[in-house]
C-alpha cells in the first residue's frame, strides 16, 4: 500500500507537467493559427487595398492623362489664339504707325507749305535790298536819224527817220534813205507827215497794225512821244498823191495824223496806216 501511494505521488507532477505542456502547445498552435489566419486576412486585405490602390492609381493616371491632354490642347489653343491676337495687335499697331507717319508727313508738308507761304509773304520785307533780284525790263534802244526814230514794239519796227524834202531833188535823197537798211524817209504830202520804207525791210508789218490798239513811240531829240494806230487802209501811189482805194487823196483822212506807208505788191498799190498822238 505504501508503495502504490508513493508511485501515485510521483505520477501526479508528471501528469500536471504533461497537461501543462499540452495546454501550452495547444495555446501556441492556436496563436500560430490565429496569426496565420490574421496574416492571410491581412494579406488579402493588403492585396485588395493594393488592387484598389492600383485601380485608383490607374484611373488617376488615366484621368491625369486625359486632363493633361485637355490642358495641352487648351494650351495650344491659347498659344494659337495668343499668336493670332498678337498678329492682329501687331497689324493694328503697324497700321496705326503708318497712319501716324502719314499724318505726321502731311502735317510737316502743311507746315512747310505754310512756312513757304509765309516766307513768300514776308520775303520782300525781310530780305536786304541787295538780295532783291527784280528783273528790269529790257530797254530797246530807239535809233534816231536827224528827224527822230519810230518804234512799234508789237510789229517789230524800229527805224531811224531822216527828213527828205521831195521838192529839193524830186525824191532822190528819199529814195537813198529808204534803200538803206533800218532807215525811213520822212516828207510832207496830202496834209500829213509821211514816213516811208521798203516793204521787204520789215515795213510790211504795218499791214497788221490794229486801230485803237497797236501803239508806237516816236522818239525825237531823246524825247518819246506816244502814238496809237487810228486807221489801216489799202490805197494807191499816183506819184503826185497818196490816195485811198477809190483814188481819193488822203488829205481828209485823220487830219494831223502821221502816215506810215509801204508798197503792197507793187509801188502803185500801198498800205497806209494812220497814227495819232496819245
Amino acid at each position: 500500500m505504501f508503495t502504490n501511494h508513493a508511485k501515485s505521488a510521483k505520477l501526479i507532477p508528471i501528469a500536471i507537467f504533461t497537461l501543462t505542456l499540452i495546454c501550452l502547445m495547444a495555446a501556441c498552435f492556436h496563436t500560430q493559427t490565429s496569426s496565420e489566419a490574421n496574416t492571410s486576412s491581412d494579406c488579402e486585405n493588403l492585396y485588395a487595398v493594393s488592387q484598389s490602390a492600383d485601380s485608383t492609381s490607374a484611373e488617376n493616371i488615366s484621368s491625369s492623362s486625359d486632363e493633361s491632354a485637355i490642358c495641352t490642347a487648351d494650351l495650344l489653343n491659347y498659344v494659337q489664339e495668343s499668336e493670332i491676337n498678337a498678329q492682329e495687335a501687331a497689324a493694328r499697331t503697324l497700321s496705326e504707325i503708318v497712319r501716324n507717319v502719314e499724318a505726321t508727313k502731311q502735317i510737316a508738308e502743311c507746315d512747310a507749305a505754310d512756312i513757304s507761304t509765309n516766307e513768300e509773304t514776308v520775303s520782300y520785307e525781310e530780305r536786304p535790298s541787295s538780295e532783291q533780284t527784280v528783273e528790269e525790263p529790257v530797254q530797246t534802244v530807239i535809233t534816231e536819224g536827224d528827224a527822230g526814230g519810230f518804234y512799234i514794239p508789237d510789229l517789230g519796227i524800229n527805224v531811224a527817220v531822216y527828213a527828205t524834202p521831195l521838192e529839193a531833188d524830186g525824191g532822190v535823197y528819199a529814195q537813198d534813205v529808204v534803200d538803206a537798211e533800218g532807215q525811213a524817209a520822212l516828207f510832207y504830202r496830202n496834209g500829213h507827215q509821211i514816213i516811208a520804207d521798203h516793204w521787204n525791210q520789215g515795213f510790211e508789218a504795218i499791214n497788221y497794225a490794229v486801230p485803237n490798239t497797236t501803239r508806237a513811240t516816236f522818239m525825237q531829240g531823246g524825247v518819246p512821244y506816244e502814238y496809237v494806230c487810228v486807221a489801216n487802209i489799202q490805197g494807191h501811189n499816183i506819184e503826185t498823191d497818196l490816195t485811198d482805194g477809190s483814188y481819193t487823196p488822203i488829205d481828209s483822212i485823220c487830219p494831223g495824223a502821221i502816215v506810215l506807208y509801204t508798197c503792197h505788191g507793187s509801188w502803185q498799190n500801198v498800205t497806209l496806216t494812220f497814227w495819232a498822238p496819245q
